[in-house]
């Protein structure tokens, strides 16, 4: 016999209905009756909370989830070089996030070339100061 768990949206009413296999029901089941048996199913409620919270990012559309590191580093640089601003929206979600790269990158990789090739011109290294400048 196969459990259901309901996870109701209290904003929106909107409900989504689990079911859990026999075996994960068995688990489930021992581990409500030991919660019963010492006094309550605060603790076991909020572990499991935390835990559908932690795996929720690995199961939802690729463009909800959480942006990569790889891809934040690199907004970030481009919005810095650029003058930008980063939304919140993008550091959240990955899709606003890739939108943000695609649309920027092509103007971030050409002031980075004209960086390189006007210090090339120079005889500096990328990065190194112009002595003029000092």
């Amino acid at each position: 016999m196969a459990v259901f768990l309901h996870a109701i949206d209290a904003e929106t009413g909107y409900t989504v209905e689990l079911v859990l296999p026999d075996a994960e029901h068995e688990l489930l089941e021992l581990q409500m009756a030991r919660c019963v048996a010492n006094g309550g199913f605060d603790a076991f409620a909020q572990w499991l909370s935390q835990a559908l919270g932690a795996l929720l990012p690995t199961v939802v559309d690729y463009s909800l989830r959480p942006p990569s590191e790889a891809q934040t580093k690199f907004a970030m640089a481009i919005a810095r070089t650029l003058g930008l601003a980063l939304s919140p929206d993008a550091l959240r979600y990955r899709g606003v996030m890739h939108e943000f790269i695609a649309s920027h990158a092509p103007a971030f990789l050409a002031s980075r070339k004209c960086r390189t090739e006007s210090a090339a011109e120079s005889g500096r290294r990328f990065g190194e100061p112009d002595e003029a400048a000092l």
